[in-house]
């Protein structure tokens, strides 16, 4: 059967016959340079995180109105993943998954700081624990300056600043949203800890791109780590004319938003590279490009909605549905790693922290749980076509184990199903009959693996992400629930209203304090 991921237009598949199921064909001279390379200078490391991209939203992905060309150019140059995965399908702890090689849920962090129901979170403890080391913790030790620039949305008190987590430099927001066209906006733009005064209105995402090159030319002479969080395309969809004026043809005012979105992160993107280029320090930089979660896929920019395409994957932000966690991926290495490939194993957001440590030149500590992918990529080892990758968000839990997937929408009920077959994941196509071995296996491992992992420190279930699963399973009652109402008030009615369905659809008490505790059966 042909994969659906082999149909669209894409100039990279070209070249994957140069792949096995990711595995890349380096002569053994090149594996031995590629690998002392690695012990040579460490390269400087930049991470590129978009903001609820979806998965099809990029030329090299398959996108027909995306102008991507930078980000495309990226793809060329490097590896680009079909099957690269985050850590969470939410802003808060897919980062901090990402930025620590540690599944968050083993420390506390698993749903978003400031659920809108609840009140916002102020308090000290609702943030990143600082006993969890992140990214510049680990490379300082390599000669690394390390700087965080955009959305933070690990913790908002001062206390949780980036530079009290080992970032020597922070320029960007700590909330998990802002404005684009009038930073500053409601929400504060912070250089270091002091607020920024702007002398006339700045577009975020090309202000974010400046610190950023300012970053890079006042450190290029040592080891950097950048680690660039852009707020874009996240809603609420604003663009200047300038970029707006690229789409002419696009009717739909919040699609031609986000398209002119894209183009503005995508001359960012391009902005860096140029500079990095012209400082000759291009050859020498390790690039990770992809997104914090799943695209909210929609055309309701009130309900956080901003057009974003998943395609061919079912689910949305907020899912543990492909659509939800599939994230677009590229890495970017000049003479490392082999140019112009696609790289079809499961790799994801954890890898990133264990892979940046040995291409500096050390040895991953045993507490990430992240692979350091290098030689997965240069063929040093086989492809990582049999990985078995966990996730908890809220009640939801999920693993992929090979071409497998066994997905718990709430406690009690599994879909099970081949996921490389079954791509859009349809549930009349569930497997726990035809392969019973396999799926008892699996719901065995997810059980043992949910058992060892820690007690929320805040517990935010979002009422839009419980009602898509009452949805999709459909229990009737769902329809009682009314979007685009952003008050308080409404968003705790609303609340209520999920919990009730929940009670007496499913029998689960989402206010249970058992639900996520150690003790609980998953």
């Amino acid at each position: 059967m042909q994969s659906p991921l082999s149909e669209f237009p894409d100039f990279l598949m070209k070249k994957a016959l140069l792949l096995l199921m990711g595995g890349c064909f380096f002569s053994a001279a090149a594996i031995s340079s590629v690998h002392a390379a690695e012990k040579a200078t460490p390269p400087n490391i930049i991470i590129i995180l978009a903001d609820d991209l979806g998965w099809r939203d990029l030329g090299c992905f398959g996108s027909g109105d995306v102008k991507s060309p930078n980000i495309d150019c990226l793809a060329k140059e490097g590896i680009r993943f079909t099957t690269a995965y985050t850590t969470a399908p939410q802003c808060t702890p897919s980062r901090a998954g990402l930025l620590s090689g540690i599944c968050q849920s083993r420390f506390g962090v698993e749903t978003v700081i400031g659920a809108p129901f609840q009140k916002f979170a102020e308090e000290k403890q609702w943030g990143m624990p600082h006993e969890i080391r992140l990214f510049p913790d680990y490379l300082k030790p390599y000669g690394y300056v390390s700087a965080c620039v955009g959305k933070w949305h690990l913790g908002y008190s001062e206390d949780h600043n980036p530079l009290h987590h080992g970032f020597d430099r922070f320029v960007g927001f700590l909330h998990g949203g802002s404005y684009f066209l009038e930073a500053p906006g409601g929400i504060p733009i912070l250089d270091g800890t002091k607020k920024v005064t702007f002398d006339k209105p700045a577009y975020l995402t090309d202000y974010l791109t400046d610190q950023a090159i300012e970053f890079i030319g006042a450190n290029k002479h040592r080891p950097f780590f950048l680690y660039l969080a852009q707020f874009a395309p996240h809603v609420p969809l604003q663009a200047p004319q300038e970029y707006l004026d690229r789409f002419p043809d696009v009717q739909n005012p919040n699609r031609r938003a986000f398209l002119a979105m894209m183009s503005a992160l995508d001359d960012g993107v391009g902005r860096i590279m140029d500079f990095l280029k012209a400082n000759h320090l291009d050859e020498n930089t390790l690039i990770f490009f992809t997104s914090d979660n799943g695209g909210p896929t929609g055309d309701d920019p009130d309900k956080g909605e901003n057009t974003s395409r998943n395609d061919p994957f079912t689910g949305v932000k907020g899912d543990l549905l492909e659509g939800g966690i599939r994230v677009p991926c590229i890495v970017r290495w000049p003479g490392h790693l082999p140019a112009g490939t696609v790289y079809d194993g499961a790799v994801s957001t954890l890898d990133f922290l264990p892979t940046s440590i040995a291409a500096a030149g050390g040895t991953p500590p045993g507490q990430l749980e992240g692979l350091n992918i290098l030689p997965y990529l240069d063929g040093r080892k086989p492809p990582l076509v049999d990985r078995t990758l966990f996730w908890r968000f809220g009640i939801e839990t999920a693993v992929r184990s090979g071409d497998y997937k066994l997905f718990r929408p709430y406690p009690g009920v599994c879909e099970f199903t081949n996921i490389r077959e079954n791509i859009t994941e349809d549930l009349t196509k569930g497997l726990e009959s035809e392969n019973p071995e396999k799926f008892r296996e699996m719901d065995r491992a997810l059980s043992e693996w949910s058992g060892r992992l820690a007690v929320p420190i805040w517990k935010n279930f979002f009422p839009e992400v419980a009602l898509r699963v009452l949805n999709r399973h459909q229990y009737k009652g769902y329809e009682a629930y009314l979007p685009g109402e952003t008050s308080l008030e409404e968003n705790k009615r609303k609340w209520e209203i999920t919990k009730k369905l929940y009670r007496e659809s499913l029998g689960v008490d989402l206010d249970s304090p058992a639900l996520l505790s150690k003790e609980a059966s998953p």
